[in-house]
Order: structure tokens, then C-alpha cells, then sequence
């Protein structure tokens, strides 16, 4: 399975070199490998039926798997009584209809989901095994991400269930054995007016004359909603060239007044560095990455970024800060100075949203923005980030979090009291803004 995985991942979008590993193998050895792997080679072979392979390779293929077969009868993971597809589905409906975020799946625990950023364990449905996990996996997973998976332990994917909802899923291991989580993406962009951004960030959208805009934010805080909605926006009133590159793909966008295309790693391209390249020769107004991870593709952005492109990234970061720092770290300090200099000076937007729970118990965004001044490109090149704190403060077209959450306290929108008990670093918080909210509170009378 080890060489039969290795050559899967090897292909390249041509299938011929797993196949003929398969055929190699004695049937004895493929007879004894466990139920999931025999479930797994099935499921391949189903797969590359519409893939770019010799026909003789696959039909030796087929034939191998039929002979193991005879010799020990049909393969299959099944919970008790019923099939394990069947059971995940339910599963699935259920989660749409709690309207959950999130739904975590490990072996031998219930299964547990996430709404309203709390964590509910699911009561009356089964409990999956090891096997009824990999057998989940299997029937989604592509050949190419299951050999990703194979070799890394962990890989994202998205699964679009007809009828029901999109899902980004996450496989992995933990102490060796496989979990999912699936985040749940609705089918239905939201309206970027209903998602009350900010005058001042709405401002630097419109104007789109080039630059860097980074959203960041902790997990499950909206991040890619977001971005959906302003990708959607644009799509929507300009016409524009939209390119996105996405590892994996999220929402799904269809033309409007703009031309939109998505391309996903793994699928559409090897990497957003190969897919970026082709932004650079030109006709693209607005790119989406979903992820950066390496200089060579940093460079390739702010280059863009200098050609009049608009370029949207998400950054992980509980802050402004953290993300500019995480974005940076990509650059290393000895004889990049320029670079630096370039990135600050591209950058247009960096925006950090975190989700609270409003007075109805409902859940809103809370953001913290920065709209780069003179100054603030200079602490960024320099890399000074303990001085643009104070800056967010202060400046008109910034706000820290701290800030902007007493600002919807004031406005009536999050209580205080319930706020400190989801915000960072609370004491600072509370420590600076109880006084105002008193005064406030005695100016009232």
C-alpha cells in the first residue's frame, strides 16, 4: 500500500504508475492487506474510471481486485446494521439544520459540534470506529488528496453534499488514529451589507486601486465568509477580473457582472505559486489566496500587488499584529530590507475579526482594522510591532479590538459583562474601560 500510495501522489494527473504497482503485487499480499485498504484501492479504481488512464492498465487493475475478492468474498466497512455513508449523512443533515459550525468526528467518541461557538455533543447517533472513519474518508477523498493525506497525516478538502450544504473538511490523525472535522460553508453568500462593515474599510474597497488587503482572525471566526462576501460584492456591481487561488475551495461563485474563477490546489493547479504566476501577466483585477507559505510566493504577491492588482489574503492571527508578524516572518531580515520596504508600502488594509456574542445571544463581528499611515509603514518595515498597538488607538481610520468592542458596547450592542467573559486579554480591558462605562453611566442621570 506504502508504494501504491507514493505513486498515487507521484501521478501528476496520470494514473498509469499506481496501477501498475497494483497489478505487480501478488494477489496473496493484496488478499491479507485490512478491509479499509481493499475498501480504499476499490474506491480509487472507481475514481480513475473518468481520469487520464491507459485502458489496459486499469482493466488489468480491475481484474486483480475481482481475483482477491473470490478468494475472500466482498470487502466493506459497515456500522452496525447500517451502512456507514448512510449514517454520516444523517449526521450531516443534522448539522445543517442546527445551523452548527463546525462538527469534530473521532473514533469511539460521539460526535460533537460546534454552534454559536460552544461545543454540543450529538445524542443518539452512533458512535464511529477506526474503520467506519476511514471508510468516511474514502468515499469523499480524491486519489490524490487520500495520498497527501497518506504521506502528511493531515490534508483539507471540501465536500459539496447536494441538496444540503458545502464543507471544508480537515482529515488528520491524532495518536495515530483518523478524526474529520467539517466546517459547514452555506451554499448562500451573505450580503456584504449585512455583515455591517465599517465606513472606513468599505472605503478602502471601493477605492481598489492595487495593494495588499489582509483579513486574519482565530479559527471559526467568519474569516472566509468574509472574503466570500466582498468577492461576491465585487462580483456583483464592477465589471472586474476575479482570479481566486484556494486550498481548499469554499464558497462557490458564479459570473455576475464581474468574470470570477476558482482554482484549487491539488485539483486545478500543484501550487498557488504556479497558479500566481499567470496572474502577473495580466488581465487579473482582484486575487484571492487562501494561504501563504513561503517567500517565493510572497514575493509573487506583492509584485502583483505593485502591478495594480487587489490582493486579498487570509492570515493567521488573533491580531493585527500577529498577522503582520506571522506575513513577515516568510522574509528573512538579513538583505531583504527592500522587501520589507515593498510589502509596507503595498499594504492598503490588514483587518482582524474575532466573534462575540451580542445582548440577544447572537453571534456578531467584532473588528480590529488598521489603514496604514506614513508612520505605521515605517513601524511595519522595521518591524516594530509593539509601537502599532497605541497607533490603533488613536488613528481615525484604525481601531484595536479593545476599542472598537466598547464602541458596540456603547452602542448598545454587546454588554460589557458578557464581553469579559469572551475577550482577550481582559483584565487590560476591563481595567481601562469600566471607568468610562461609569461615567458614561452617571453622565446619563
Amino acid at each position: 500500500m506504502k508504494d501504491f500510495r507514493e505513486a498515487l501522489k507521484n501521478c501528476q494527473g496520470v494514473f498509469n504508475a499506481p496501477l501498475e504497482v497494483l497489478i505487480r503485487q501478488p494477489v496473496e499480499a493484496i488478499a491479507s492487506l485490512p478491509n479499509e485498504d481493499i475498501v480504499f484501492l476499490k474506491r480509487v479504481l472507481e475514481k480513475l474510471k473518468t481520469k487520464q488512464v491507459q485502458p489496459q492498465l486499469y482493466k488489468q487493475a480491475l481484474q486483480k481486485l475481482e481475483l482477491v475478492e473470490k478468494r475472500t468474498g466482498p470487502r466493506r466497512v459497515q456500522l452496525q446494521g447500517e451502512e456507514v455513508g448512510e449514517q454520516f449523512l444523517r449526521i450531516l443533515k443534522t448539522v445543517k439544520e442546527m445551523k452548527a459550525e463546525v462538527l469534530h468526528l473521532k473514533p469511539d467518541l460521539k460526535p460533537h459540534v460546534r454552534v454559536g461557538g460552544s461545543l454540543h455533543e450529538l445524542a443518539d447517533v452512533p458512535i464511529f470506529s477506526v474503520g467506519d472513519l476511514q471508510a468516511i474518508i474514502g468515499e469523499y477523498i480524491s486519489p490524490a488528496y487520500s495520498a497527501i493525506l497518506s504521506q502528511y497525516k493531515v490534508v483539507d478538502f471540501s465536500l459539496s453534499v447536494p441538496g444540503l450544504s458545502r464543507f471544508r473538511v480537515s482529515a488528520y490523525h491524532e495518536a495515530g488514529r483518523p478524526a474529520i472535522s467539517l466546517k459547514q460553508i452555506p451554499f448562500d453568500i451573505p450580503e456584504l451589507s449585512s455583515l455591517n462593515l465599517e465606513s472606513t474599510i468599505l472605503q478602502s474597497l471601493e477605492e481598489g486601486q492595487g495593494g495588499l488587503y489582509l483579513i486574519s482572525g482565530p479559527a471559526v471566526a467568519g474569516k472566509s465568509t468574509l472574503v466570500a462576501a466582498i468577492l461576491n460584492h465585487l462580483n456583483q456591481t464592477k465589471p472586474l477580473r476575479i482570479q481566486t487561488f484556494e486550498d481548499p475551495i469554499e464558497f462557490l461563485f458564479r459570473d455576475a457582472v464581474a468574470s470570477i474563477t476558482q482554482r484549487e490546489v491539488g485539483s486545478d493547479m500543484q501550487s498557488i505559486v504556479s497558479g500566481v504566476r499567470y496572474v502577473l501577466k495580466g488581465g487579473v483585477n482582484w486575487l484571492f489566496v487562501s494561504s501563504v507559505d513561503s517567500l517565493e510566493l510572497l514575493e509573487f504577491l506583492i509584485t502583483a500587488a505593485e502591478s495594480s492588482v487587489n490582493v486579498i489574503l487570509t492570515v493567521p492571527g488573533v491580531s493585527v499584529t500577529a498577522a503582520l508578524e506571522t506575513l513577515t516572518s516568510l522574509i528573512p531580515r538579513e538583505g531583504n530590507q527592500s522587501l520589507l520596504d515593498r510589502f509596507s508600502h503595498s499594504l492598503r488594509l490588514c483587518l482582524c475579526q474575532h466573534l462575540y456574542h451580542d445582548l440577544d445571544k447572537a453571534v456578531v463581528p467584532v473588528r480590529e482594522y488598521m489603514i496604514p499611515d506614513a508612520n505605521l509603514r515605517n513601524l511595519i518595515r522595521e518591524c516594530r510591532w509593539q509601537g502599532i498597538l497605541p497607533q490603533l488607538e488613536t488613528l481615525p481610520n484604525c481601531r484595536s479590538l479593545h476599542k472598537r468592542a466598547f464602541e458596540m458596547v456603547q452602542n448598545q450592542i454587546l454588554d460589557f459583562d458578557a464581553l469579559l467573559e469572551e475577550i482577550e486579554e481582559r483584565d487590560n480591558f476591563e481595567s481601562r474601560y469600566r471607568p468610562q462605562l461609569k461615567r458614561k453611566v452617571g453622565d446619563d442621570f
